[in-house]
């Protein structure tokens, strides 16, 4: 089967195993876990990184679950962003004076 019967665009990975040698590289789908190199000190790093990209993620979704989304919670049941409700005390309100109610004032540049 070659590449145009399957629509597959430029740098797409052919189903066919074309290039079995040394240049042949898995699609993302099929790629191994990265293993620890030899050695402590290697090793060590490698588990220390890999554990870093972990407790980020914890981290970071306990630091939105208890600061973050609790006072989105509050804006919204408690804010009025289009001042749809009643106000507390007096109204800015101020009504619209014209100043150029004919055409002669409309024309005027200041």
């Amino acid at each position: 089967m070659t590449e145009a019967k399957h629509g597959a665009g430029i740098g797409a990975v052919s189903p066919e195993a074309r290039n079995v040698g040394e240049g042949y590289k898995k699609a993302a789908y099929e790629a191994e876990a990265p293993k620890a190199p030899p050695g402590f000190v290697p090793g060590l790093t490698f588990f220390l990184e890999r554990f870093g990209h972990m407790m980020s993620r914890f981290v970071l979704t306990v630091l939105y679950a208890v600061l973050i989304a609790p006072v989105g919670l509050v804006f919204r049941l408690f804010s009025d962003p289009l001042m749809t409700k009643e106000p507390l005390r007096g109204s800015s309100f101020t009504p619209w004076q014209s100043a150029n109610d004919d055409v002669v004032h409309a024309r005027r540049q200041g």
